[in-house]
């Protein structure tokens, strides 16, 4: 088994979402959240200083379990849906999963 977790825009979760659920991938955790690049640090000035400023950009992540079998197309099914084209996508990393225990 494996544990796909993805960062991607929240503008593109809904498509993501849907995509994954026409694969009969139908349960996956998400949280909101924010990135930070360092394309996205400038120089501003305050009272007289200059400080590094940050912009941050909304993203989702989302993560799941699946099967060995099933994560290429997962994965496939998430750059596809996700994908803009634009610097700052997302995000796609897969781990092992040795073991899991029901509580």
């Amino acid at each position: 088994m494996k544990l796909i977790k993805a960062a991607v825009r929240s503008e593109k979760f809904d498509e993501v979402s849907l995509a994954l659920q026409n694969i009969g991938i139908e349960y996956f955790m998400f949280k909101d959240g924010h990135r930070i690049d360092k394309a996205d640090i400038h120089q501003v000035s305050y009272r007289g200083r200059t400080m590094n400023a940050a912009v941050s950009a909304e993203i989702v992540d989302i993560e799941m379990v699946i099967v060995d079998s099933d994560v290429q197309e997962a994965v496939a099914c998430i750059k596809e849906a996700a994908y803009t084209g634009l610097p700052g996508d997302g995000k796609i990393f897969i781990l092992p999963v040795d073991n899991t225990l029901d509580i």
